[in-house]
């Protein structure tokens, strides 16, 4: 079945991927609930601060909890009533943009790469689910300060929507698309060349956007990503077959030798 990708930023015109559709029945919000998650009654409160973007009150109400609440509420996966996708209060914060707020709770313990369910329309306005992280979403949405906290605290650059096999750095190059962003996802490992199951890359999606700044500066990254990967006896083709899933390993070696 073909699903536009308007819904995520990208041109609906002649974007089409191949995707598998997944019951929704598999992703309800009790399905997703692991040991140690919060109850509703919980988690409603602490996320309230979120949403006012009030830092001095969700420092306040986490500094109340124990230890395990409080690991309970960083990994909860919340349905607000009324929708049919989950976040977490690191999701939320992504996607209300507060760089704060996701600083706030990275520091806290959230783990940057923990995924969450949104809902994507296909053409005929039949919904689907698919699993994305909060860089994809931070990438998307242009919010340059969320996705610079959640690269500073480990955040995989290179997995976003694997069921669409679109990184972060793809779906940065959209309609929200801000230089700043693409250039601190390539300065920090993300795969240039990585191409969707239908061959389309980063430079494609700008291109069709017309974002000349960020091609050019997507062009430059290739080329050096690309004699990077002969130096090490490769070829160009290395540095385009990582999945949109976990993939920042030489990412975290470039880190820790910074250190």
């Amino acid at each position: 079945m073909n699903f536009l990708l308007s819904k995520l930023g990208f041109s609906s015109s002649n974007y089409n991927v191949q995707v598998q559709t997944i019951p929704w029945k598999e992703y309800e919000a009790d399905a997703l609930k692991s040991d140690g998650e919060l109850e509703r009654e919980e988690v409603e409160p602490l996320l309230d601060p979120i949403y006012e973007k009030d830092t001095k009150r969700l420092k306040a109400l986490i500094g109340t909890l124990s230890e395990e609440k409080r690991r309970g509420f960083l990994r909860t996966r919340y349905a607000p009533k009324g929708t049919n996708k989950t976040l977490t209060a690191l999701m939320l914060a992504s996607l209300l943009g507060s760089g704060k707020m996701v600083e706030i709770l990275l520091k806290s313990g959230a783990d940057p790469n923990q995924m969450c369910l949104r809902k994507i329309v296909d053409a005929r306005g039949s919904p689907t689910m698919t699993i994305v992280t909060p860089l994809w979403v931070g990438a998307m949405d242009g919010h340059f300060e969320v996705c610079k906290a959640l690269v500073k605290h480990g955040a995989d650059v290179d997995m976003g929507a694997p069921q669409f096999g679109i990184t972060p750095l793809m779906t940065a190059c959209n309609s929200n698309a801000r230089l700043e962003t693409v250039d601190l996802l390539i300065k920090s490992g993300a795969n240039v060349n990585h191409s969707d199951p239908n061959g389309h890359t980063a430079l494609m999606c700008a291109s069709k956007l017309g974002l000349k700044d960020i091609a050019k500066r997507l062009v430059k990254a290739a080329v050096a990503q690309a004699d990077q990967a002969k130096e090490r006896g490769g070829d160009a083709k290395e540095v385009s077959s990582s999945p949109a899933g976990p993939s920042n390993n030489d990412n975290k070696r470039k880190n820790k030798k910074k250190k």
